[in-house]
């Protein structure tokens, strides 16, 4: 066997490699979704029971904490800054005198874009919260509301709109993960494991408020993560089906 050939079977080794363990993320993610189902279709008091924790003397204290409002302020404003910066990503790559270290390819731009629609728009936003009609926690009977309890993929009409299964804070804190590739190498690494931190608060704090039970924070990471795990695919893998074409504007 030659140089040539040793080195073509060689990269489609390590291609087949690749492409196994994306798609064992997608599988995981599907089994997870499932099993999540089950657990919390099955045993309701898990929800009731967690949000409890955070109910006392007739409501949720941590609602009205100042810190913690105002860190879910802060992380309001900066999933809008970051939707503002990625627009003027895209303005900036139709700007010709641009300097080049200010233009992306245009799949790092789109993936992004493509994913904040998709997944905190269609799917948490459109589809899920203003059509399943799952009361928030606040709203229920044992915490001092009207509502009674809903198990999760449970349609209902108790809520009219911007419901509580799923979370869309949630959603968005997922979303800013894809945001840090476009960032310097250096920081990459430490910002992952800043941001799987932010998520985690953002999700405790959603609890904790009584605006979501523990399921709605569950099934939105593992939803908006199956969406942008199948976009990441589209874009990025070397069987993807969005091909660049030559005459596209979109150049890397």
């Amino acid at each position: 066997m030659n140089e040539r050939s040793s080195g073509s079977v060689f990269a489609s080794s390590k291609r087949s490699c690749v492409e196994s363990k994306h798609s064992a993320i997608g599988l995981w993610l599907i089994m997870l979704i499932t099993l999540s189902t089950v657990v919390f279709r099955s045993f309701p008091q898990l929800d009731i029971g967690i949000s409890h924790l955070f109910f006392e003397n007739g409501e949720f204290p941590l609602g009205e904490n100042f810190l913690a409002r105002r860190f879910r302020s802060a992380s309001v404003t900066v999933t809008k800054i970051a939707v503002l910066i990625l627009v003027a990503l895209w303005i900036l790559r139709f700007i010709p005198a641009c300097p080049k270290m200010l233009v992306y390819p245009w799949k790092r731009l789109a993936f992004p874009t493509l994913a904040l629609a998709m997944g905190p728009g269609l799917l948490t936003n459109l589809v899920l919260k203003n059509n399943w009609g799952r009361p928030r926690p606040y709203h229920l009977e044992i915490f001092g509301g009207q509502n009674t309890f809903v198990l999760p993929w449970t349609l209902s009409e108790q809520c009219p709109g911007n419901c509580s299964f799923v979370s869309g804070e949630t959603s968005s804190a997922m979303w800013l993960l894809l945001l840090i590739p476009l960032l310097p190498q250096i920081w990459q690494n430490r910002l992952l494991w800043v941001g799987i931190v932010y998520i985690f608060v953002v999700s405790f704090l959603r609890i904790g408020f009584g605006a979501h039970f523990l399921s709605d924070v569950i099934f939105s990471v593992l939803l908006n993560g199956l969406v942008f795990w199948f976009l990441w695919r589209l874009f990025f893998n070397e069987d993807r089906i969005f091909k660049q074409s030559p005459s596209s504007p979109f150049q890397e």
